[in-house]
């Protein structure tokens, strides 16, 4: 191997050990929540060195911070499993009902990080500093742009803040309606439906 090659390989060995790591880590804390996990756990569940983490990650904090990271990288790139509709309401239920389903999925990992939001002011500072709290989704941008050039949204709408508005009432839906009152996962949707029938109604 060449001096010009090693970086390349320390790079790529790197990216590997990070994958690992993070994907160790969603795993370790879904199942035994932030605090009961060690990094020694989710070290040896990844097959690498434990001072990997303190080096990649700046310890099991860093660790967390990075895998919201990914997550938000992820939810942002990721493109809807559902067709263009033809109008506001439709679309933008399809997408709260998407990402709903999502975050039900990942429930357990959801709990954890809204834990340490409440009860660690420092990881949510960072939290603030290092992720957007409201990320754009270019897809449903795009789907919307499309909609306000049909005339089916006021002209003068900001895209970005129907984007905001939607993923707020869908987080905090999930988190009052289904995950604090308790109310099922059929009833929270009729209910973010008609929540979202509201709020569209307003748009045109």
């Amino acid at each position: 191997m060449t001096s010009s090659e090693r970086p390349k390989t320390r790079q790529r060995d790197r990216v590997a050990s990070e994958e690992r790591l993070l994907s160790a880590a969603k795993e370790i804390f879904s199942k035994l929540g932030f605090h009961a996990a060690t990094t020694r756990a989710i070290a040896q569940k990844a097959k690498v060195n434990e001072a990997l983490i303190a080096r990649y990650f700046d310890g099991k904090f860093g660790l967390l911070l990075a895998l919201l990271q990914q997550e938000a990288k992820q939810g942002h790139q990721e493109p809807p499993s559902y067709p263009p509709q033809d109008s506001v309401e439709k679309e933008l239920t399809e997408y709260a009902f998407f990402h709903f389903h999502k975050i039900v999925r990942e429930s357990d990992l959801f709990k954890i990080i809204l834990s340490q939001f409440l009860t660690d002011p420092k990881f949510l500072k960072r939290f603030r500093e290092s992720i957007p709290l409201v990320t754009q989704d270019v897809f449903l941008r795009d789907r919307l742009r499309f909609l306000q050039e049909k005339g089916k949204i006021n002209a003068n709408a900001s895209l970005e803040d129907i984007i905001a508005d939607v993923k707020i009432i869908n987080i905090g839906h999930l988190l009052f309606t289904h995950l604090i009152k308790g109310d099922s996962e059929e009833e929270t949707l009729k209910q973010l439906q008609r929540l979202i029938r509201v709020y569209a109604g307003n748009l045109g």
